[in-house]
């Protein structure tokens, strides 16, 4: 039992308090009593804080030391071996007691069911705003799912008459997107490229086989070599040097001289042809001479029979999707048709020239660096020709698979235009802030219910202390100790001590 209080200093309106000895000791029931703000309550707390084994943090810097019947000190630097109190003053009444709610008297008891009905309005309220940041993220998912849906509807109707296929709808919109979501770029064709696919599916039976390109070019560089050893050539030692250095007199002469052959004057003019004169020019158009000029003409007259113009099949009967290429290579070999026509030209004139100098050693150098282009060319032009004659032989797997790839075309332009890939990563983070607050307004409602159920299990003694607080008029039990008729019990406080 407490017998008394040594001192008390800074707590309150005792600045600093001592007992003496014209106070008495506490007995067992003890009343104290005294004007409103005189201390009653400040003394209560006292004791209160023996309870709480703490000070309130509102006198943080008030000592006090009790002395108890044994002889033992209680001081307020170290209440951790305070005996047992319980106070009933007006702080435990508005810690314990609701005047928040319509109850007919007490509808709920106790500081802890104070303190759960006070969580259990924040919860409520947390509760009502989370729910609120929830439809919010629903509403704006939704707006991008629908935002997709709507942008897929679209394009897939585009695409159905692109295509001419009714049955193309959505789904297999999303299907290919999947297929190409990894790389769009690659499944994205050019213009002309697209063209061409298109062109191929919606063809019917107007395509047909066609011949490879028929033709054989020749071989410059052959050509040139003995194009080269002819102009290194000369006619005999005979030659008179008055025809080798006029060749036009010489080339004269020497047709002029087939036709007196067996002539004994001269056609031209009429003089005498001695038999000297016909053996010293025969003597000059030596068999020498006359095979030389002969295998000249004839090379001359081969290369004019050579032929530059390879049979090629007209673009517009090749497939719209090989027939870019195939128009491209052609447009190539009609320019190595021309260089190669200037190039015979060339090797055809400096034969010429030989003919009027044959005495006179030449030696053609022109560029050959193109000689086997054409060739080359027209490999190529065949090889595209056996795959348009493929493609015809199974003309339906190569409208399938142009089909597939228009559809994965414009699958990827979707995928890209539209955004696909950020709207599909906004409706993630969406969908994921979502669920969490999802799972924070589950977290909420699980401590609403456990605490709704705690306060129902106390609403048991609380409707037993209604009922007898409707039988038990208590205002005057609290008057007794109040000089303003408010409950303030410390006076209980010296009584409950003991």
């Amino acid at each position: 039992m407490i017998k008394r209080i040594e001192f008390i200093t800074q707590f309150g309106v005792f600045r600093d308090f001592r007992w003496n000895n014209n106070l008495r000791d506490f007995a067992k029931l003890n009343l104290i009593y005294g004007w409103n703000y005189s201390g009653k309550t400040t003394l209560s707390r006292i004791f209160q804080a023996l309870e709480h084994k703490k000070l309130s943090a509102e006198y943080s810097a008030a000592r006090f030391q009790l002395l108890t019947e044994d002889g033992s000190q209680v001081s307020s630097v170290d209440l951790s071996a305070s005996p047992a109190v319980r106070v009933f003053n007006r702080d435990y009444v508005e810690a314990n007691f609701s005047r928040d709610y319509s109850a007919p008297s007490i509808f709920i008891v106790g500081e802890e069911n104070i303190a759960l009905r006070k969580r259990l309005e924040q919860l409520t309220k947390r509760h009502a705003r989370v729910a609120r940041i929830a439809q919010d993220f629903s509403e704006i998912q939704k707006a991008i799912s629908n935002e997709l849906d709507k942008l897929g509807t679209d394009k897939a109707r585009n695409i159905r008459h692109l295509l001419g296929d009714p049955k193309f709808e959505r789904p297999t919109l999303n299907q290919r997107t999947e297929e190409v979501r990894h790389n769009p770029a690659i499944y994205i064709m050019a213009d002309d490229d697209v063209s061409a696919r298109l062109s191929t599916l919606r063809s019917g039976d107007q395509f047909h086989s066609v011949s490879p390109v028929s033709g054989t070019l020749p071989d410059f560089v052959l050509l040139a070599r003995e194009v080269n050893e002819l102009l290194n050539q000369t006619a005999s030692q005979w030659a008179i040097e008055r025809l080798k250095e006029n060749r036009e007199v010489e080339s004269w002469v020497r047709q002029g001289l087939l036709l007196h052959k067996d002539a004994s004057t001269c056609e031209f003019c009429g003089g005498a042809l001695t038999t000297a004169r016909l053996e010293e020019l025969r003597g000059h158009f030596s068999e020498e001479y006359e095979n030389l000029v002969k295998e000249i003409e004839d090379k001359i007259r081969h290369i004019n029979t050579i032929s530059l113009n390879p049979v090629v099949p007209d673009e517009m009967r090749i497939l719209p999707e090989f027939r870019q290429r195939f128009s491209q290579i052609t447009s190539q070999l009609n320019d190595w048709i021309q260089w190669a026509t200037t190039l015979r030209d060339q090797l055809i004139d400096v034969l010429k020239q030989k003919q009027v100098a044959i005495e006179r050693q030449r030696k053609w150098e022109g560029d050959l660096g193109r000689a086997a282009q054409g060739q080359q060319l027209i490999e190529t032009l065949n090889k595209i020709i056996e795959q348009h004659n493929h493609a015809i032989s199974t003309i339906d797997k190569a409208k399938e698979e142009a089909k597939t790839a228009l559809e994965r075309h414009y699958a990827a332009r979707h995928f890209q235009e539209s955004g696909i890939a950020q709207k599909e990563v906004d409706i993630r983070r969406i969908s994921g802030r979502l669920e969490r607050t999802k799972e924070v307004l589950r977290s909420i409602k699980l401590q609403i219910q456990k605490i709704e159920q705690r306060i129902k299990e106390s609403s048991v003694g609380a409707a037993k202390l209604n009922v007898l607080s409707c039988e038990i008029d208590v205002t005057p039990f609290f008057n007794l100790f109040g000089s303003a008729g408010s409950p303030d019990c410390a006076s209980l406080a010296g009584c409950m001590a003991r």
